[in-house]
């Protein structure tokens, strides 16, 4: 029975891993041809396990907008060639080489959250905890690994009721007007997120 345990934890311990190389690799990894050597390996891989296709795209389409949330600032933050104003005199204008950034930051993303989403449907949150552990990573580093997941998941429900509060109100508008909206349901979000960190700071300090 106990060597049986040992075998499975080396196998958590050995896929966690090889997920984490996988990731640190993608975002490493020059454009924009080797992308597709990842996007290949990542789909022959999911092809080839138990893992139900339907399960990862769900879970992966739940966690996209996160992704596209963080990146949506990446587009106006580097200087060069403007391309789309949006409001010039908070300086929202779009460059050509922020939206290479753009593309180039998302396009990681993605490939690195595929590795994320395919080991969370193959090891539940307790097991890579647990191989966490078993590969000696800091425990200050594991705890805050789950705390984030855990957090994450909390922020994306946020998300999604506010998003959802403003379609039920919302009336048929111009598009600057909705950007507007979106701009504001993210400030909301932020600043949320920085009363929440705080909390569970203080609550951890006591």
């Amino acid at each position: 029975m106990t060597s049986s345990s040992n075998r499975h934890s080396l196998d958590d311990r050995v896929r966690v891993a090889m997920t984490l190389a996988a990731v640190v690799v993608t975002v490493t990894l020059p454009p924009w041809w080797s992308y597709g050597v990842v996007a290949a390996v990542l789909a022959t891989i999911l092809a080839v396990s138990d893992v139900s296709i339907r399960q990862y795209l769900k879970r992966y389409a739940s966690v996209m907008p996160l992704v596209l949330f963080i990146g949506a600032l990446v587009p106006f933050s580097v200087p060069g060639e403007p391309i789309l104003v949006v409001w010039e005199r908070a300086g929202w204008v779009v460059t050509d080489a922020g939206l290479t950034r753009w593309a180039l930051v998302t396009t990681r993303a993605f490939l690195a959250l595929g590795w994320l989403v395919h080991m969370s449907c193959s090891l539940s949150p307790e097991r890579i905890i647990s191989a966490l552990h078993g590969l000696r990573v800091p425990r200050t580093l594991v705890t805050i690994t789950w705390l984030t997941y855990r957090y994450l998941w909390v922020l994306l429900d946020e998300t999604r009721r506010l998003i959802g509060a403003w379609k039920a109100r919302r009336i048929v508008s111009h598009q600057r007007d909705n950007l507007r909206i979106l701009i504001g349901i993210a400030g909301v979000l932020f600043m949320r997120a920085i009363e929440r960190a705080e909390r569970v700071h203080i609550a951890m300090q006591e």
